[in-house]
C-alpha cells in the first residue's frame, strides 16, 4: 500500500509529543488544549446579570471544548450536566431546558456578549436564593 502513496517531504513537519509549537512555512502553530474550569459562585455573583435571583455567569464561549460537558452543582442539592455543544445551541436559541435537573428544575442559557449566562428556576418563579453554585466546565 505504501508503494502507491506519494509523500511530499518538503511539506512534512515532524511533531513530537512534547512539542507545544511547530514552525511551518514561516508561521508558528501552537497546540491549544481546553482546560477544565472549576469555579463556585455565591452571594451577589448569583444575581449580577439580571433581576432574577438565580442568574449567573457560566463561561466565555471560547473556553468551551464542544465535545466535553459542563456540570452544575447547586447548594440546594440539585445538579445538572450538559454537553457543551448542546449548551451552546441552547444559548444561541435562548431556550429553556424544561425539567432538566435531577430535581426537575428548569435552566435557560443565553448569551451575554461572548459569554454564556444561565438562569435556574422552578418553572413558575425564582427558586429561593441559592447559597452557591459550583460550575465545572470541560469535564468528561
Amino acid at each position: 500500500m505504501i508503494d502507491y502513496m506519494k509523500l511530499n517531504k518538503e511539506n512534512y513537519y515532524p511533531i513530537s509529543n512534547s512539542d507545544v509549537t511547530v514552525n511551518a512555512n514561516g508561521k508558528t502553530y501552537r497546540e491549544y488544549k481546553y482546560q477544565t474550569v472549576v469555579k463556585t459562585l455565591s452571594g451577589h455573583a448569583l444575581e449580577s446579570l439580571s433581576n432574577h435571583t438565580n442568574d449567573f455567569f457560566v463561561v466565555d464561549i471560547s473556553a468551551l471544548d464542544m465535545n466535553r460537558k459542563t456540570r452544575f452543582t447547586f447548594s440546594n442539592g440539585d445538579s445538572f450536566i450538559i454537553t457543551n455543544y448542546l449548551m451552546y445551541t441552547a444559548t444561541v436559541s435562548r431556550s429553556y431546558l424544561d425539567n432538566a435537573t435531577k430535581n426537575n428544575y428548569q435552566i435557560q442559557f443565553s448569551s451575554w456578549g461572548d459569554a454564556i449566562e444561565a438562569y435556574y428556576h422552578n418553572g413558575t418563579d425564582d427558586v429561593s436564593q441559592l447559597d452557591w453554585v459550583k460550575i465545572e466546565v470541560n469535564v468528561d
